[in-house]
């Protein structure tokens, strides 16, 4: 989930930085478009609540810290030389404009929770998918030593990791 929203954040963050090929100013326009700013808060929301969960005796001063030091460390300036990399003036320019019509607007809208949504399906996926397989290669390897004459020692699959959360809209 975290590689996933660090990806998103990627591609919206870095909307602030094109300054080799795209305008500066256009670029900055795109990122106060695309509203980075609170998809980046919505990401430190749900770190926050994965610490709360699963780091348990963290004072408030730590939470208080986590929130002022990402914003120290500005995540966006960091990302800026991707869209210098991976997009044109022209380019940016028309990201500006789609942005600013009703489609963009939804996208926007509705951009982190789609994230969030399509990473919980992803997870739930991915574990589904690491349990049939185990499940397959332990029945394999049971089959093999059978056939060899050898004693099976089946272990229990690793267990899962823990459910994802659902964001309140």
């Amino acid at each position: 989930m975290k590689k996933v929203l660090f990806t998103l954040l990627l591609a919206i963050a870095a909307a602030g930085a094109n300054a080799q090929t795209a305008d500066a100013e256009k670029v900055r326009e795109l990122v106060n478009l695309i509203q980075s700013s609170k998809i980046m808060d919505k990401m430190m929301q749900y770190m926050e609540d994965e610490f709360r969960k699963n780091v348990p005796g963290l004072d408030s001063t730590f939470y208080v810290e986590m929130r002022q030091l990402s914003k120290e460390m500005d995540l966006e300036g960091r990302l800026a030389p991707l869209y210098a990399k991976y997009y044109t003036n022209d380019e940016i320019s028309q990201l500006v404009a789609f942005y600013k019509t009703p489609l963009g607007k939804k996208m926007i809208a509705v951009l982190p929770d789609l994230t969030m949504e399509s990473t919980q399906i992803g997870q739930k996926w991915g574990q589904e998918l690491g349990e049939e397989l185990y499940r397959r290669f332990l029945e394999r390897k049971a089959k093999k030593e059978d056939e060899e004459g050898q004693e099976t020692i089946v272990a229990p699959p690793p267990p899962p990791p823990p459910a994802p959360r659902k964001e309140n809209k």
